[in-house]
């Protein structure tokens, strides 16, 4: 999957006076919406599932891209009786699963599945934490989760749980509504303002006290290229997606505590992130140091093997596969340590040992092909001549 913007937690749905107007949906995606109500159950158990099922159905990128979110907020019903419930501990994959398993979520539900089924599909999406207002103007007091998803090169928002429907006394009334589907930024930014500006996609992005007063902010002189900014967001990896974020939200000066909680939050995403690839790096280290093992201690039984002269007696073709296991492990051995990384100088020390243990079996290895080709070149009755002497090395070691 790809990676994404960390998202904080839930949002809250709108009640019934919803912000934007509820739009009849357009003929093109009323059809779209009559084939994914045709989901067979079999398919909508995964995101695997449900995305070879939009592939089949459909062929451009925007169509897929409404199937998804069409599916997604006809079939999530909203949790209205923990909207104000804060997770930060659940991981992007728990969501999806616990989302298609109960087909019951807050906002973070919807962002996550709607993220996941995206870019399943070849869509880049990401998850956007930001604040959100109330209709009575006020923000909320928990984080809101939303979507960006880049077709034919453009970047579009998306809200799945505010399109889902509303919250009327308590009670989630689902009511499809296909204009939180890429909204204008101009628009989405009345009622979204991610933490990080950069969401915004805004040649002048808007301030906390702007978002909250409702005025736009001046023509800037020199308009903020968001495109080469996005562009140069992807560029980077986990560690420095979250960084940047981070980074951007503080220069934003967003005064408040939710906006704090989303850097912390961001940092905590990164502490976790580091020791869980420490702790794979570690597991990759370990398989690596056994296929080693395993190859030397094959290699050595080749040698003996080799000491008493290829006695007892194997068939050609069984002497043929005597040496391809050991490459195979030497070179999976090599491959996983050229991905290990440690952050240490002494782990690190011991990759560069291990890997120069590999370099050595390879070289004994080939002298060990070259010796085992030359014999099996050679005429029966002349094979025996091959492990004797003749004034220095013999055959194997030359």
């Amino acid at each position: 999957m790809f990676s994404r913007v960390v998202i904080l937690a839930t949002l809250v749905l709108l009640p019934a006076a919803a912000w934007a107007q509820q739009q009849p949906l357009p003929a093109a995606y009323q059809t779209i919406d009559a084939r994914m109500q045709q989901v067979p159950d079999s398919a909508a158990r995964s995101v695997g599932g449900l995305a070879r099922y939009i592939k089949a159905s459909f062929t451009t990128d925007d169509d897929r891209a409404w199937a998804a979110f069409d599916w997604v907020a006809r079939q999530l019903r909203y949790d209205a009786a923990n909207m104000y419930s804060v997770d930060y501990s659940r991981e992007p994959a728990d969501i999806v699963a616990q989302a298609l398993s109960t087909r019951l979520g807050v906002g973070t539900d919807f962002a996550e599945l709607y993220a996941a089924l995206a870019n399943a599909l070849g869509l880049r999406t990401y998850v956007v934490a930001g604040f959100s207002k109330r209709p009575d103007g006020q923000l909320s007091p928990v984080p809101h989760a939303w979507c960006a998803t880049r077709l034919s090169g453009q970047w579009y928002l998306l809200d799945p749980a505010w399109a889902a429907g509303t919250v009327a006394k308590g009670t989630f009334v689902p009511q499809l509504n296909s204009a939180y589907f890429k909204m204008p930024p101009t628009d989405f930014v009345r009622t979204h303002l991610p933490f990080d500006p950069l969401w915004q996609l805004l040649p002048a992005p808007y301030s906390l006290a702007q978002f909250q007063q409702g005025t736009a902010p001046p023509a800037p002189a020199r308009p903020w290229a968001s495109a080469d900014s996005l562009a140069a967001y992807e560029r980077l990896d986990y560690v420095g997606q979250l960084r940047a974020a981070s980074r951007r939200a503080r220069q934003a000066e967003q005064p408040h505590q939710l906006a704090t909680m989303y850097q912390a939050h961001n940092r905590q995403r990164e502490q976790e992130y580091q020791v869980t690839q420490h702790n794979r790096m570690l597991l990759d280290y370990n398989r690596a140091q056994q296929l080693t093992e395993r190859a030397v201690e094959r290699l050595n039984a080749f040698f003996t093997y080799y000491n008493h002269q290829f006695q007892p007696r194997k068939t050609d073709a069984q002497l043929q596969q005597l040496l391809k296991p050991i490459a195979a492990d030497f070179q999976q051995a090599k491959a996983i340590l050229a991905s290990v990384q440690f952050a240490d100088e002494t782990r690190q020390a011991t990759v560069r040992a291990l890997t120069a243990s590999v370099r050595t079996g390879e070289t004994r290895l080939k002298n060990s092909q070259a010796f085992l080709a030359r014999y099996l070149r050679t005429s029966p009755p002349q094979r025996d001549a091959l492990f004797t002497t003749r004034g220095g090395p013999n055959e194997m070691t030359r």
